[in-house]
């Protein structure tokens, strides 16, 4: 019983499931929006379906009502988006696993381990944004059921059955490079294992003879790419000129310097697909994380990888006789492998990007199904069982660990932007139309300043808007370039339009600062009255403080608090709940609820990790003459001797804002805090 089990395709399937399953979905529930996700779902909130078809128009079209009929069943909720990615990236290892026992029958072992390295492929780094990168999950799915379907018409004698198969396969294979324009060059994969398959006919015997019949199985497919690229050049108005192939490739003509260039992003893109996806991933990113998440991640990786090893040992043993026509199967995996990775990395190149880990991980995904076969010829070329058992060992482990880190560092990141606006909502109970927030967060998010304008929005700005584009009503920039120049001279409006989709004025006149240097630190609003630092804050901060317009923040009327969906529940009242109300009642002029909130947060045993934060409390007790207080706060604030200057400094400007401090406490802190202690 238990040997027909093993000998069943069955356990293979659900093997690739469970392995995975443990790569991408333990995180699966906690896991939200990710850097783009956050504009792609505001724009479908305020404006419904519709507004992802004219977002794609000029782009790529199909995506547009993809997009659409999926915002239609699932709305805002990130849950089913990561679980539909997962989907798609199980269709395409369940696909691959049935290509590869087409191209290699009886290869049991070999086909297990392409399938799930192509599963859980470790050089796409963006499967955890699980709304944006819908369509290059689905369209590599496709791609790889496409091929496969070639093979199975290609295999097929009788001639309805054929024409089924075919029609299948272009269909799929249509919408896949519809959805994914630069997966152009994975059908030449496809070409060349059709020639494999020809290869392995008897009555062929002569080259011209295989490449003639090739050319005959090959030809129906030929309407893919042929239907493709006619659209395209022909019909399509493209509005984004990093698409644009003959924009491209004449830059590359123009001068020798440049095609130089292609071909050193063409050794790099191919190496990253096919060599560094494998262990440049994992050492960048796994070893950053918390002790913690490292365990945990170590913990699954282990469970993964004893799966796999258990596969291996089972079907390495398989007492099924492989095929005959598959005995070279590794010498036409490794070079099936190259060419195809060669081929897939194509249109990338010429348009002069190039296949990197982060940003650009993407790219990597359609050569990818190349770079499995070459990985899986390489590693079963290797004699001795026990030595291949190690190799395949090191690629899962590397692979489930990569992913595992990736999934700890997406979700911190998602829980510091849940924290830092649950921490905003207390302190900024509604925010005026027009406002650009100059932000940092506790981690760098480079230029993606929709993990901004998105939380925001949603939080403040929620309503359904009649028509596009959408108007941000609350704008974001970071610190970079010019940025610090911008907001000391006040810079006006920057009117940025995303293909119709949204707009938003970028106003360096109106901005509003907060900061929130560090995880461990409270959020700051940056008030020019009296602008409290932190020891951990860029210099950038000081520098533009006195633009920082605090008005913007509206004290009356309801507050807008996170959705729970998004942000989780209430976090609850820590030292930080506390400290922003108590900011929030110092902007409002209302020192006795300030000092009201600090007895409130001592009852609890709550302190702070950063000394700048008592600086609202010691500001209360000095103006309502609590002197007590006031000298029990200055034996934390002047342990830090740049705290201490900064006291000094808002107390004495205390009285050009209205509220000046009595003669006696004016001395006294002056004593306290400008020219030494008591």
């Amino acid at each position: 019983m238990l040997k027909k089990i093993k000998d069943s395709w069955w356990i293979d399937i659900l093997l690739l499931v469970l392995i995975s399953a443990l790569a991408y979905l333990p995180d699966v529930l906690s896991l939200s929006y990710y850097r783009d996700d956050w504009y792609y779902m505001y724009d479908g909130l305020v404006a419904g379906p519709k507004i992802f078809e004219i977002m794609f128009l000029h782009l790529r079209p199909a995506r547009g009502p993809l997009f659409a009929f999926l915002f239609s069943l699932f709305g805002t909720s990130p849950l089913p988006y990561h679980l539909l990615s997962y989907f798609w990236r199980l269709l395409g290892g369940l696909s691959l696993f049935w290509m590869f026992g087409l191209l290699w029958p009886g290869r049991r072992s070999a086909r297990f381990f392409a399938a799930t390295m192509f599963t859980i492929y470790p050089g796409f780094l963006w499967w955890v944004s699980g709304i944006e990168y819908q369509p290059m999950v689905l369209s590599l799915g496709l791609q790889v059921l496409s091929i496969a379907l070639t093979f199975k018409a290609v295999l097929t004698e009788n001639l309805r059955q054929r024409i089924f198969w075919y029609a299948l396969s272009i269909m799929t294979g249509l919408y896949a490079l519809s959805l994914v324009d630069y997966t152009t060059g994975i059908e030449a994969f496809r070409w060349i294992g059709v020639f494999v398959l020809v290869n392995r006919r008897t009555d062929l015997r002569s080259w011209r003879q295989k490449l003639s019949q090739t050319l005959k199985f090959v030809a129906p497919t030929l309407l893919i790419p042929l239907a493709y690229l006619l659209w395209r050049q022909f019909f399509f108005e493209n509005w984004r000129k990093a698409t644009d192939i003959t924009l491209q490739l004449s830059a590359i003509v123009s001068s020798v310097t440049a095609f130089f260039w292609w071909l050193v992003y063409s050794i790099q893109s191919f190496l990253n697909v096919t060599v560094f996806a494998w262990g440049l991933p994992f050492s960048q990113i796994f070893y950053a994380n918390r002790l913690r998440d490292i365990l945990i991640g170590l913990a699954f990786a282990v469970v993964g990888l004893s799966l796999a090893l258990l596969a291996e040992n089972w079907f390495s043993k398989d007492s099924g006789e492989p095929d005959a026509n598959s005995k070279g199967w590794t010498r036409e995996a490794i070079l099936l492998g190259i060419f195809g990775s060669l081929a897939g990395i194509l249109p990338i190149v010429l348009a002069n990007r190039t296949v990197a880990f982060g940003r650009f991980s993407h790219y990597a995904l359609p050569a990818s199904i190349a770079a499995v076969l070459l990985v899986a010829g390489l590693v079963y070329s290797v004699k001795g069982g026990l030595s291949r058992t190690i190799v395949i060992g090191l690629f899962v482990g590397l692979a489930m660990l990569t992913h595992r880190g990736l999934s700890a560092q997406a979700r911190s990141e998602e829980a510091m932007i849940q924290n830092f606006w649950w921490q905003m909502s207390w302190r900024a109970p509604d925010l005026k139309p027009g406002v650009l927030l100059i932000t940092t967060y506790p981690f760098d998010f480079a230029d993606d300043i929709d993990v901004v304008i998105g939380p925001a929005n949603f939080i403040y700005y929620p309503e359904k808007q009649a028509q596009a584009p959408v108007k941000l009503a609350v704008n974001a920039e970071v610190v970079q370039g010019q940025t610090v120049t911008d907001i000391l001279v006040g810079k006006k409006e920057r009117l940025v339009n995303y293909y119709d989709a949204h707009e938003y004025d970028s106003n360096f006149a109106n901005v509003l600062i907060v900061t929130q240097p560090s995880a461990n630190a409270c959020l700051r609003v940056i008030d020019p009255r009296w602008p409290n630092y932190s020891m951990t804050d860029g210099n950038w901060v000081s520098e533009t403080a006195a633009k920082s317009k605090v008005d913007n923040i509206v004290l009356t009327g309801p507050s807008h608090l996170p959705p729970a969906y998004l942000f989780g529940p209430d976090p609850g009242h820590d030292w930080c709940y506390y400290f922003e109300k108590a900011d929030l009642a110092r902007q409002a002029g209302d020192w006795q609820e300030v000092v009201r909130l600090y007895g409130g947060a001592k009852s609890q045993g709550l302190t702070p990790n950063d000394q700048i934060e008592l600086m609202p409390f010691l500001q209360a007790y000095a103006y309502l003459g609590d002197k007590q207080a006031v000298k029990q706060l200055s034996t934390i604030i002047n342990a830090q001797d740049w705290y201490k200057l900064q006291t000094c400094q808002v107390l004495h400007g205390m009285a050009d804002q209205g509220y000046p401090l009595q003669p006696d406490m004016q001395a006294y802190a002056d004593k306290l805090f400008c020219g030494g202690n008591e």
